[in-house]
């Protein structure tokens, strides 16, 4: 498969990295308007073409997909614009800012015989995929609750040749870190679960107190599901420190992973303590695309895959929606609709 990275910012060039080091799929262009990124990306891999519009790159390309790696703003437009020019299309998280945007979009791809593939890569980190295994395993029992907590020392900078800060600009991001790490935290616990969250509690705030005063910094989330499961999680770009935590009880078992250590309690009693490589601390999370990649890959060739991954990107936004309007009123708990006819 021949595609085109959509942006190059910081996270595109972890997706260039493992494009080069990997044959599952290549690419072949990079769409960037500014000239200082479309130059960076030639210095990484000369043999690419780039262009400064996406419609001279769709005219003067013959491409298989596009991997949207843009700000969260433009991401609605440049699906439709990549299904509309015969391209399966991956993009980054969040996969879109509002529920409404997916209107009509699994018809979309159904007509252009394409699919729509949202990049949530933390279900491809190797810890994250051995914690799944053991939740899932027939001794873990059932899942009694959740805890998960992403501590930063700030949010991450984007190029300098760009808005590095465009992560606290809301018409951008769409908001603060509940958009950027509380995607991965919504998905992954559903995932988890295998359900979805019944309804969302959440109160958030600006610890830092810094000039970033229309996006949230700090947020404490609760999410409800069927059987009195609850996912606590914690998010910060205040913390003085840098601390991954997913912490799952279930009736039988338990297990904790935090940074790099891993404390696994057994049905037996047995108590396993080790020490694992997270990856966490890598920001571009390289060393996880390859499997994304193949994913990817393998919807393209089996598309009744396509509806469970958008009815995930699906809850995921609106989970994130009823958070936000849960913090407005205070930490009230908001129910979370069913919206799936949203996607036909």
């Amino acid at each position: 498969m021949q595609g085109a990275l959509v942006g190059f910012g910081t996270i595109a060039g972890g997706h260039l990295d493992a494009y080069l080091n990997t044959e599952v799929m290549d690419i072949k262009a990079v769409f960037d308007p500014l000239a200082e990124r479309r130059k960076k990306a030639k210095l990484i891999a000369p043999r690419i073409n780039t262009y400064s519009t996406l419609d001279d790159m769709f005219s003067r390309e013959k491409l298989d997909f596009i991997d949207i790696c843009s700000p969260p703003n433009t991401h609605h437009n440049y699906i439709r614009s990549g299904l509309s020019n015969n391209c399966h299309v991956m993009c980054e998280k969040p996969f879109l800012l509002f529920s409404e945007q997916y209107k009509g979009l699994l018809a979309l791809t159904k007509s252009e015989n394409k699919v729509v593939f949202p990049s949530h890569n933390y279900k491809f980190s190797p810890i994250l995929r051995l914690i799944r295994e053991i939740v899932h395993s027939e001794h873990f029992g059932q899942i009694i609750s959740g805890h998960f907590r992403t501590f930063r020392s700030g949010h991450a900078v984007g190029v300098p040749e760009w808005n590095p800060h465009w992560r606290r600009d809301l018409n951008i991001s769409g908001g603060g870190i509940l958009r950027d790490h509380g995607t991965h935290s919504i998905y992954i616990a559903c995932e988890m679960c295998r359900q979805i969250p019944t309804a969302v509690s959440c109160i958030m705030g600006n610890l830092k107190a810094d000039q970033y005063k229309d996006t949230e910094d700090t947020v404490l989330m609760t999410l409800y599901f069927d059987h009195n499961i609850h996912f606590i999680i914690n998010l910060s770009w205040a913390a003085g420190y840098r601390n991954t935590y997913y912490s799952i009880m279930g009736s039988n078992e338990n297990i904790i992973v935090e940074n790099d250590n891993l404390i696994y309690t057994k049905k037996e009693g047995e108590i396993i303590r080790k020490s694992i490589s997270s990856e966490f601390d890598d920001p571009s999370h390289k060393s996880w695309f390859k499997g994304i990649f193949c994913d990817f890959k393998d919807v393209v060739e089996h598309q009744n895959r396509q509806l469970p991954l958008l009815k995930e990107a699906l809850i995921t936004t609106l989970v994130i929606e009823c958070a936000y309007l849960s913090a407005k009123q205070g930490g009230k708990l908001i129910n979370v609709p069913s919206m799936f006819e949203q996607l036909t």
